[in-house]
């Protein structure tokens, strides 16, 4: 990350790699399967329980048996799939198996011990040995033979040969509680289900940020579709980002991803949501040639289900956003480390920058090539100015976070343009989200929407 150009945020960016399909469940078996179907309130579903144990016993029994003239034919061969979606019993998976989940792999310590690839809290960091109740320790730097972070090379002290191969599912934390509708900028400092260590370039936790959202574009039909831009959700309907990511493309191009975290896989613990755009809303005074009032809203096709991972950003009070200035606040997205780099970042990271004071802020653009009479348009918030520490191609739309008293955090600014990216003594340029403040506030209540998540907590 540094900070971004507002040419074209998709020029440079990489398909979503698809997540291996899930294996077929295993078909119960033996009339005890059908006693623990438990009791059915419905009638089709005492039917069809029946009718499945029936089918059971015979086969159980090795006798060959007429099919009643009221039963259908293939009553003894009913589809697992769906079988699983009416009683969810044993036998049916839960979640979809990650690639190379339980593939053998070369210890880490060389021992020539048997070592499969695990999910990371499986496995005991003090010992490198499988351990289901342990929680172990995510490093994203380290590279030990399994295809995602998400997995750790583990010694089995029992041969693969002579133990039951535990579900994928068997270990996933429970799916994390409804989020409280009424509270806002909730961060989840260091990740959820996971601590990172090792963590020099900036990788922010699975779900430390709920609010990023992650916009990908379609180009043309059957494409894949692209990574584009970052944005923030405002509410459950609403994503805040920018205009220059968006200009041009039509709302069914666009799909909008929360809960990302690494965008080259699925195997996060907690799944992501993919929500089409219904509408864009545009600020009627963005103006493409300065990149003033460079903001925009997306009204999804259908409400994301919030959680502990899937949160929403407080906006804060209207302004000219100066209670910001020196404030240490932090931006996060899957943008470029520098210009020149081919592709967006796999994992989301994060920046911590300084609010700079607009008088500061315009005397040091104008040392640039923007020359001595430049004046900084009201609708930008600058932050930065630390040499290698910025936001960057592909940033754009991603939101500049601030936390007030009671730590929660509030939208301050969205990513728009910047001098190179990194400059030491040059910030980046955000729009000033207290200035355009009464704008969402109007485009929301205009379009039946309105704002849920007013401002933080006190």
């Amino acid at each position: 990350m540094y900070t971004t150009s507002a040419q074209d945020e998709s020029s440079q960016a990489e398909p979503q790699s698809p997540a291996a399909g899930a294996e077929p469940a295993s078909p119960p078996g033996g009339d005890k399967q059908c006693r623990q179907g438990g009791a059915m309130d419905a009638l089709v579903r005492l039917a069809l329980l029946a009718a499945l144990c029936a089918a059971l016993l015979v086969r159980a029994q090795g006798q060959d048996q007429d099919i009643p003239s009221d039963q259908s034919a293939n009553t003894g061969d009913l589809d697992q799939e769906q079988l699983c979606k009416i009683f969810n019993g044993p036998g049916c998976a839960t979640e979809a198996p990650v690639p190379g989940l339980y593939n053998q792999c070369d210890c880490p310590d060389k021992s020539g011990d048997h070592c499969e690839c695990v999910f990371f809290f499986q496995c005991d960091n003090s010992t490198g040995a499988y351990n289901v109740d342990g929680v172990g320790l995510l490093d994203v730097r380290k590279k030990d033979g399994c295809p995602t972070v998400e997995l750790k090379c583990c010694k089995i002290d029992i041969p693969k040969d002579k133990r039951e191969k535990p579900e994928p599912h068997k270990d996933f934390p429970l799916p994390p509680p409804p989020a409280d509708p009424s509270v806002c900028g909730v961060r989840h400092e260091g990740g959820l289900a996971s601590s990172i260590v090792n963590n020099n370039d900036g990788e922010a936790g699975f779900g430390e940020f709920p609010w990023m959202a992650a916009l990908f574009v379609t180009r043309r039909p059957g494409a894949e579709p692209q990574y584009k831009c970052g944005g923030a959700i405002i509410n459950d309907v609403v994503v805040l980002t920018a205009v220059h990511c968006i200009k041009g493309i039509a709302e069914e191009k666009l799909k909008v991803r929360a809960g990302e975290w690494d965008r080259e896989t699925e195997s996060e613990i907690y799944k992501h949501q993919d929500r089409g755009v219904r509408t864009i809303l545009r600020h009627p005074d963005y103006y493409g040639g300065n990149n003033q009032y460079d903001v925009a809203l997306l009204i999804l096709d259908s409400p994301l289900v919030l959680g502990k991972h899937i949160g929403t950003v407080c906006l804060p009070e209207p302004g000219d956003g100066s209670g910001f200035d020196g404030q240490r606040c932090i931006v996060a997205g899957w943008g470029k480390e520098k210009l020149d780099d081919r592709w967006p970042h796999r994992y989301l990271k994060r920046l911590e920058l300084p609010v700079v004071a607009r008088d500061q802020c315009e005397a040091a653009l104008r040392n640039t090539g923007l020359g001595d009479n430049y004046i900084l348009h009201e609708s930008f918030l600058c932050a930065g100015g630390e040499e290698g520490i910025d936001a960057c191609q592909g940033d754009g739309g991603s939101p500049l976070v601030c936390p007030n008293e009671s730590g929660h955090y509030q939208v301050a600014g969205v990513v728009s343009w910047g001098v190179d990216c990194g400059l030491a003594g040059v910030p980046g340029l955000y729009t000033n989200v207290p200035v355009v403040r009464a704008w969402i506030d109007e485009a929301l209540s205009d379009n039946g929407l309105g704002p849920r998540r007013k401002t933080p907590p006190a």
